[in-house]
């Protein structure tokens, strides 16, 4: 007599914030799990405070300098990216960051590639925010 079975194993990382800082007092039974609306056990469970946990790349994804992005969307961040710098200092040695923009007209483009220094983060991202040149349109007479 042969049995078939199948499992599957869907890992489900979870960053919460208790002060602006990782909260590591989290325990299972904090959480619930739904698929499609039905309840699902959670198996096992790592609150993450042996820093045993998979190591996190941090995107930030910008939406490039389209026509009138300076009054609204990632425009209202240009000269201001600094402001990110503090928060930065507590990604752990392990993570990565890494940056990528999208623009209205379809073009998107990575940026900066993950990596370990956090420094770049905001250069490129200062980079990514500087306004277009905008264009002087002519009208020649017609003769």
């Amino acid at each position: 007599m042969t049995f078939h079975t199948s499992s599957d194993l869907v890992l489900v990382d979870v960053i919460a914030l208790k002060k602006g800082l990782p909260d590591k007092g989290l325990k299972r039974d904090d959480f619930q799990i739904f698929d499609d609306g039905h309840p699902v056990s959670i198996k096992t469970f790592d609150s993450g405070a042996q820093f045993t946990t998979r190591p996190l790349a941090l995107w930030f994804v910008v939406q490039c300098n389209m026509r009138g992005y300076e009054a609204k969307g990632s425009g209202l961040f240009t000269g201001q990216i600094s402001r990110f710098q503090p928060a930065l200092t507590y990604v752990e040695k392990q993570d990565g960051v890494a940056v990528a923009h999208w623009c209205d007209d379809g073009r998107s483009e990575l940026d900066l590639l993950p990596t370990k220094n956090v420094d770049e983060v905001t250069t490129v991202v200062e980079q990514v925010l500087v306004p277009a040149p905008t264009r002087k349109t002519t009208i020649e007479p017609a003769s």
